[in-house]
């Protein structure tokens, strides 16, 4: 899930497991310095997501691009959840990260329902 992305973004390899028979598409990337660039990239449409708990979502449609960040650094765990005592709870319903898994799907902001928070858990200062 990417906050800072306006639209949601499927790899290759992904669309092409998926059997993805659509024509690529002209689109303008723009990136976090600003910098525009032109790319081609099919046009996905039609696809749900399952979360590990069993909620199932339709994605809105996704763009694909050739290079979805591989980046898992931000992505939560239970040892980092564990660290803060007013995280500790939420732990439980994180998964272990799984580092051979691909990042396939960039969830951006044209799926707001997705990336809605759905409770804080705000603790001391300086602390996630």
């Amino acid at each position: 899930m990417d906050d800072q992305s306006n639209a949601s973004m499927i790899s290759p390899e992904l669309a092409d497991l998926l059997d993805i028979d659509s024509p690529k598409q002209k689109y303008l990337l723009t990136t976090c310095i600003g910098a525009k660039e032109t790319k081609y990239g099919r046009r996905v449409s039609g696809l749900f997501v399952k979360s590990m708990c069993v909620r199932i979502a339709k994605l809105s449609n996704l763009v694909e691009c050739e290079q979805v960040p591989q980046d898992k650094t931000e992505i939560p765990t239970p040892t980092t959840t564990k660290r803060y005592p007013h995280l500790e709870e939420v732990s439980k319903e994180i998964l272990p990260l799984d580092q051979e898994a691909k990042i396939g799907i960039i969830i951006g902001r044209n799926a707001p329902e997705l990336l809605k928070v759905r409770a804080f858990k705000n603790g001391p200062k300086a602390a996630p």
